[in-house]
């Protein structure tokens, strides 16, 4: 019985490092990474998991040459050490399976509450849209939720804006017979902090269920308000679209 627990403080070692660092490349390679950390972060998830990886392997190659018959003190290789290990190993695979790759529910939504007042720099979409300098309002601006917001606290964005024909995606949360929601969340750092946020459509999304991924055109204006203005889509149209890539901005 000594023999084998020596043995398994030999392996044991080898073993949590290289589960913890395949369990790190298998949330870069599966993408659940996504959904817990801010793309700045991915590289180093990625490094943290070669470099656990490669540990494991030269412990497991420097412990093999070690003889059963090792002078080490058998009081010290108490099960307590191997179970403790194997817990935190299965407590770290089992966070990251239940990490969602798609989307959350609308609880989450519900608990963290909707914020219609964020102040992030403007989205990709919004650089792209305006690349050319383009200001007919006749040509539809790709945006996002967050540009949206953003430009509702600019003077001199919301007087680009105004008036022109906007395209954006979110999920759809059902207010009643008149109305509906666009919403995303809005990742700063992790998943922990990730914002709901979002734009309340007056019109109907007829055909599709609460949470699903829809489409919306039409035309902004913005009102004022006390803090910043509030921005008003006349809905043009809305249909169901594809889950994005990347279902947090950032």
């Amino acid at each position: 019985m000594n023999t084998l627990r020596i043995r398994l403080l030999w392996l044991w070692p080898s073993l949590i490092l290289g589960a913890l660092g395949l369990t790190q490349l298998y949330s870069i390679w599966s993408g659940q990474a996504q959904g817990l950390l801010h793309p700045t972060f991915h590289p180093f998830v990625l490094i943290s998991g070669i470099l656990l990886t490669l540990l494991s392997l030269l412990r497991l190659v420097v412990s093999l040459p070690m003889s059963p018959a090792s002078p080490l003190k058998v009081s010290a290789l108490s099960w307590g050490r191997i179970v403790v290990g194997g817990l935190l190993v299965i407590m770290v695979i089992g966070f990251q399976k239940s990490t969602p790759k798609t989307g959350y529910t609308a609880l989450a939504f519900d608990n963290r509450g909707l914020d219609d007042q964020v102040f992030p720099p403007m989205s990709q979409a919004y650089k792209d849209a305006t690349a050319d300098g383009a200001t007919a309002s006749d040509k539809v601006m790709d945006l996002e939720v967050v540009d949206l917001l953003y430009a509702a606290g600019d003077p001199d964005l919301m007087k680009s804006m105004e008036g022109r024909h906007v395209r954006f995606i979110g999920q759809l949360l059902p207010l009643d017979d008149h109305s509906f929601q666009v919403v995303r969340l809005l990742m700063y750092c992790c998943a922990a902090d990730a914002q709901p946020v979002g734009l309340v459509i007056k019109g109907q999304a007829t055909g599709m269920q609460k949470m699903d991924w829809i489409q919306v055109e039409g035309t902004a204006h913005f009102e004022p308000s006390q803090k910043t203005a509030k921005v008003d889509i006349k809905l043009d149209q809305v249909h169901p679209t594809a889950t994005p890539k990347e279902i947090f901005l950032y």
